[in-house]
Parts: structure tokens; C-alpha cells; sequence
């Protein structure tokens, strides 16, 4: 019979054990999974935070009742226009585009001035 090793620290694990254990005792397969968890939460943490940042921004600005914005301002303060959660409409005519936060919209109008709108 082949030598198998635990996934987790690499011991042998031993024949009495299942035939398809992968890992050498129990603590060693939680181990394993808890430090699979903490990386997947590390990773979509990292992603998430931007957006959460933006959206803790829009709502700071609309709670001081402030509903229109330079584009300038909002980088000053650490927004990140690249990020949004979806893309509303967008008029060539009148030279807007609407992008969606969450419970929020900013209209921009002419790549200048960003209007604030609660949506629900």
C-alpha cells in the first residue's frame, strides 16, 4: 500500500485510518480548513473594503446634507471613482452618467460635478 501524507503538516498518516483520509487526525483537518477560510476572508476582504470605503464616503456626505460634489473633492477625501457597484444610465445628450452604491446614486455630469442621490 502506498505512503500517504497528511494535507496539513505532511506526516504519514496512519493505515488504520480511512482509506481516502487526507489528513492525520482531526485537529490537523481543521487546522487546514480554518487557515483556507482566513485566506478566502483575507482575499474578499481586500476587495470589498474599497467599495465600503466608498459607500461610508457617499453616506457621510449625504448625512451633512451635502448632495453635489466636485470630482477633485472626492479624491481629496479617498474615494475611488473607478469603483462602483453598477452603472445606471447614461445620457449623451445631457453628457451624464449615473453610477449605483448600494442605497446611493451619483449622477456625473461632464466628467466635472457628481450629484448625490439617496435611492431607497
Amino acid at each position: 500500500m502506498e505512503t500517504r501524507s497528511c494535507k496539513k503538516c505532511k506526516k504519514t498518516i496512519p493505515e488504520t485510518t480511512r482509506i481516502d483520509a487526507v489528513y492525520c487526525s482531526a485537529k490537523c483537518g481543521w487546522s487546514y480548513r480554518n487557515e483556507k477560510k482566513r485566506q478566502y476572508l483575507a482575499e474578499k476582504k481586500k476587495i470589498h473594503q474599497p467599495f465600503t470605503e466608498n459607500i461610508r464616503i457617499i453616506n457621510d456626505l449625504f448625512r451633512r446634507g451635502i448632495t453635489s460634489v466636485s470630482h477633485g473633492t472626492l479624491k481629496e477625501i479617498g474615494f475611488n471613482t473607478d469603483l462602483y457597484t453598477r452603472l445606471g444610465r447614461t445620457d449623451p445628450i445631457n453628457h451624464t452618467t449615473e453610477f449605483i452604491f448600494d442605497d446611493f446614486s451619483l449622477t456625473l455630469h461632464n466628467t466635472k460635478i457628481y450629484n448625490i442621490k439617496k435611492l431607497r
